[in-house]
């Protein structure tokens, strides 16, 4: 039973998903869910602009981990919020989670806005979906496996480090997420250096 919950949580992406119709996904640019080996990953990657030594992929046992660890009742929010699809995480080097993003609070129709109140007009964007506790960003970084190309980095190096979590299924609402994201890096992070990342999740749902 805990099992079943988590693929359809997962699936089921954001609140109108589980009713949706070929035509609503298609109208919101998603796709039928599919599992991807390595090359397929590394394929759609460079379709979406992401660098393939940025890449890695979800392990399934994340959202197993999420549901057995956690109270879901006490962390109702927290986990429906890390069950979405689409994800930004802000994280200063030292491990200070400081700005989430899911696609859920997002709004928007027939594409997520994720700008609706100008939370990407700076950096760090401004806070949208609530911070939690549940993995630090360590925990949460052992849990994304490295694609052949994917280059080690070292956090102290930056100043900053994004984790996007994107998928083939989610078509061109992961586009624009990535590019809403690399956009605000580039006009708005200054002098700061940083680092991000890319996790895709399509596995998780197929």
């Amino acid at each position: 039973m805990k099992r079943a919950f988590v693929v359809i949580a997962v699936a089921v992406s954001f609140f109108l998903f589980s009713g949706c119709s070929s035509i609503f996904m298609g109208v919101f640019g998603m796709k039928k869910p599919k599992e991807l080996d390595g090359k397929a990953i590394v394929e759609t990657a460079e379709k979406y602009n992401v660098p393939q030594e940025d890449l890695y992929e979800l392990q399934k046992s994340y959202y197993e981990d999420l549901f057995k660890n956690f109270d879901s009742e006490k962390y109702e929010e927290e986990i429906k919020n890390r069950y979405q699809a689409l994800q930004v995480f802000y994280y200063k080097s030292n491990g200070e989670f400081v700005s989430y993003h899911v696609n859920c609070h997002a709004g928007g129709f027939p594409n997520f806005r994720w700008n609706r109140n100008d939370e990407f007009e700076k950096f760090v964007p401004g806070q949208q979906a609530k911070l939690d506790q549940l993995f630090t960003f360590e925990d949460l970084r052992s849990y994304f496996t490295p694609l052949d190309d994917t280059k080690s980095f070292e956090v102290s190096n930056y100043d900053y480090v994004v984790i996007v979590f994107w998928s083939r299924y989610m078509g061109r609402q992961s586009k624009r997420l990535i590019k809403t994201v690399q956009e605000n890096i580039k006009e708005h992070s200054e002098e700061q250096k940083v680092k991000v990342i890319y996790v895709n999740n399509d596995n998780v749902v197929s």
